[in-house]
């Protein structure tokens, strides 16, 4: 069906027959990571203009961990999603399959 209406025929189906968010996904990681990074170098700027070493040094260290971290997360979450889709997808395709089998 997804084939047939395309994505913009999928994104205004609201009997939701069709999911696009497998379709959007990297979109999604790749606008995530891109904010993820700009919260990182907000948060650098942010900790050296306080100045003092302590400052810089904890700064220098810990926000690129967070960073990193919660790229990790998102991404662990964002797979997670499409594994649900996916499972959903594929429930969808035995189920066609065993309907299909049992008529004839």
């Amino acid at each position: 069906m997804a084939a047939d209406r395309g994505f913009f025929g999928d994104l205004f189906d609201f009997g939701f027959e069709d999911f696009i968010t497998v379709r959007i996904i990297r979109v999604i990681y790749i606008l995530g990571m891109i904010l993820i990074g700009i919260g990182a170098l907000i948060a650098v700027v942010g900790g050296l203009s306080r100045g003092g070493g302590t400052s810089i040094i904890f700064t220098l260290l810990v926000v690129p961990l967070g960073a990193l971290l919660t790229i990790i997360f998102f991404r662990v979450y964002l797979e997670l999603v499409v594994v649900i889709f996916r499972i959903g997808e594929n429930s969808t395709e035995i189920a066609r399959k065993l309907g299909a089998g049992s008529e004839g």
